[in-house]
């Protein structure tokens, strides 16, 4: 108890390039995540930061859809996976290498997108794993239920989890590894 600490995650800083957010329905998650993007886009230009958005279900991060740093925005799972392959060609691409530009990309309801297209695991996990030297930012948000659909591989990518509140009896942080 007492009073928390503000959270700095620099998006120079190569130790926070891939973060997941987690928690249960309605801890949160997406408010959170938010709250960051709100920050990003009042402290940096639009000229350094930007962000693709995946919303399979269109509606917590619609409002963000006409911001600025917004380069695109998903709200369809057909839409979800166009962008994350765009992401994965951009690390594929060698003149993207040491990228001035912060690309982030945003991604709500990780299990709706991985239901109907398990592919998607690797992909992203590909691109946490070579984002770095091209300036890639990933955020994952996902249902603490849902944590199974995050593989060890894909697990061992993200430098940073946030977990929205969770039942001790149910929860271990084991699982995160």
């Amino acid at each position: 108890p007492g009073v928390a600490e503000p959270i700095c995650m620099p998006l120079d800083d190569e130790d926070h390039t891939a973060t997941l957010y987690i928690g249960t329905s309605g801890s949160g998650k997406s408010t959170l995540a938010q709250s960051a993007l709100i920050s990003l886009f009042e402290t940096t230009p639009a000229t350094e930061l930007q962000v693709w958005m995946v919303d399979p279900t269109g509606s917590f991060f619609m409002p963000f859809s006409e911001s600025a740093h917004v380069v695109e925005f998903a709200d369809n799972p057909v839409g979800s996976t166009r962008i994350i392959d765009w992401f994965s060609a951009i690390c594929d691409d060698p003149a993207y290498d040491d990228s001035p530009v912060c690309r982030l990309l945003v991604i709500d309801e990780w299990s709706k997108l991985v239901a109907k297209d398990q592919t998607l695991i690797n992909t992203v996990t590909g691109i946490m794993a070579t984002g770095r030297k091209k300036n890639i930012r990933v955020w994952v948000l996902t249902q603490e239920a849902e944590l199974k659909i995050v593989p060890t591989a894909m697990k061992g990518a993200f430098q940073t989890i946030f977990v929205n509140y969770m039942d001790r009896d149910d929860y271990t942080s084991d699982q995160l590894h």
